[in-house]
């Protein structure tokens, strides 16, 4: 009995105090939310020191902060090239808003209830001594570990609106450039995903229309399914794809067919060193294991010759690796 009477002083000053601890962090929040184009100097260094380039945020900056899904709005984004590119910027985004779920963040779970990209321009550069300036920080050294594929953080809802987009390939001497846009459906975020493109790959039309479930729907534990359909010049892919593990592309599976008037030609769109050939046919099913990537039950024809097999890519090294 004298136990709990003398613990009820203890609890109620921890009471008190976890109270106080709140109300200070609803104040400081609310302070910087206020002030927020204050913090855009701060923001921009730390995520330059990050990247190991030059960020800024030359517009306004917007705090939400007071939420259990806080989120930011930052206008005129900037991310500069690294010293040996030919032009001064990476990327320029009009306008950036991105959500973050605080309890899905409580049980050691990044969830981005919200990412809207609006005004894109994002310039990619490969040189043919392999450094690339979509690499951050040390990574250009040209001789870097094969690396797995991403896991990316759940993603609720995404759109990326009036992007334009250019790429220059040195090693798959692939030059595009493009328009990509990327939204839910019209009645919502029940609709699936959607994901188009059109533009000019190596001088000839590239048209790319994509198909995915809700994002809203996506778990760790269940399938993520898309499909999509891409042409370029003449040839045609087709995938009908499923990530056994949403948001890791290490779990990709997929079946596919593609055709067009020469097999060499699939190089500017996956890497893949092929010979010239007559117009050919090729269906399959394909699998992803870490930076492997197994193609199996092929089929299809080459000019008036059948064709079957089985392909294992290795995609870790500069170039992709094919047996």
């Amino acid at each position: 009995m004298n136990l709990a009477v003398q613990a009820r002083p203890i609890l109620r000053w921890a009471a008190i105090s976890l109270i106080a601890v709140i109300v200070l962090l609803i104040i400081a929040a609310a302070i910087l939310q206020w002030n927020a184009d204050a913090l855009r100097p701060p923001i921009a260094r730390l995520v330059s020191a990050h990247a190991g380039r030059e960020v800024s945020i030359d517009g306004k900056l917007k705090l939400h902060l007071l939420s259990f899904k806080p989120f930011i709005v930052a206008n005129a984004v900037r991310i500069s090239n690294p010293p040996w590119a030919n032009s001064r910027d990476m990327a320029r985004i009009g306008r950036l808003e991105i959500a973050l779920d605080l309890p899905a963040l409580l049980r050691a779970e990044v969830v981005l209830p919200r990412i809207d990209i609006h005004s894109l321009q994002l310039s990619l550069l490969h040189l043919a001594d392999d450094r690339a300036n979509w690499r951050f920080g040390n990574a250009n050294s040209g001789s870097e570990p094969a690396m797995s594929p991403a896991r990316l953080p759940i993603v609720r809802s995404f759109s990326l609106d009036q992007a334009h987009i250019e790429i220059d390939d040195a090693i798959r001497k692939m030059r595009f450039k493009g328009d990509i846009s990327a939204r839910q459906g019209s009645a919502g975020a029940r609709q699936g995903l959607r994901l188009d493109g059109k533009g000019q790959m190596n001088g000839a039309p590239f048209e790319l229309s994509s198909q995915g479930d809700p994002l809203m729907t996506a778990e760790r534990g269940h399938p993520y399914s898309f499909s999509a359909d891409v042409r370029a010049g003449g040839t045609h892919l087709a995938f009908a794809s499923q990530i056994a593990k949403p948001f890791d592309l290490g779990s990709l599976q997929a079946k596919f067919t593609a055709a067009g008037p020469d097999l060499a030609d699939v190089y500017y769109l996956t890497g893949l060193t092929l010979p010239n050939t007559a117009a050919y046919t090729l269906s399959g099913q394909l699998q992803m294991h870490g930076a492997q990537v197994n193609l199996t039950n092929l089929s299809g024809t080459l000019g008036n010759s059948d064709m079957h097999g089985t392909l294992v890519v290795q995609t870790g090294g500069t170039r992709p690796y094919m047996k």
